[in-house]
């Protein structure tokens, strides 16, 4: 349990690391974004297509969970759709670097929640997988 925490506080720090890059001053800011969105993109692009995706894909066709892995796909992505409405309309007077912040900061805690809790739930189970996604 000790290194399921440990590995689950590695990922989070390593989040918390990337916030250090928003306070530099950077002369050409535009080509440093598009940089490092693309290296992120792609880092996270390969480990979910080569570690992560097949281990999961396995266990739901050897468990007969389909509807339950549907379900989720299509509730998640509605849902998200929706906190956005509600948030366009709330936010809809304010500055657009405001509001860029509110949604960017809303959008990394519905993603690192959930990150965190797999990540835990998943080094108890496998250490090797939890070592993979962290």
């Amino acid at each position: 349990m000790y290194f399921s925490f440990l590995l689950t506080s590695i990922a989070a720090l390593s989040t918390c690391i990337g916030y250090l890059f928003t306070y530099m001053s950077v002369k050409n800011i535009d080509r440093f974004i598009c940089i490092s969105l693309s290296f992120a993109g792609g880092v996270m692009t390969f480990i979910s297509i080569k570690e992560l995706i097949p281990i999961p894909l396995k266990y739901i066709y050897k468990n007969n969970n389909l509807i339950t892995f549907y379900a989720i796909l299509v509730i998640i992505p509605i849902l998200t759709y929706i906190i956005f409405k509600i948030l366009n309309k709330m936010l809809k007077n304010n500055h657009s670097l405001y509001r860029v912040g509110i949604l960017t900061t809303i959008s990394l805690i519905l993603h690192n929640i959930p990150e965190g809790i797999v990540t835990f739930m998943t080094s108890l189970t496998n250490v090797s997988l939890g070592v993979k996604l962290t």
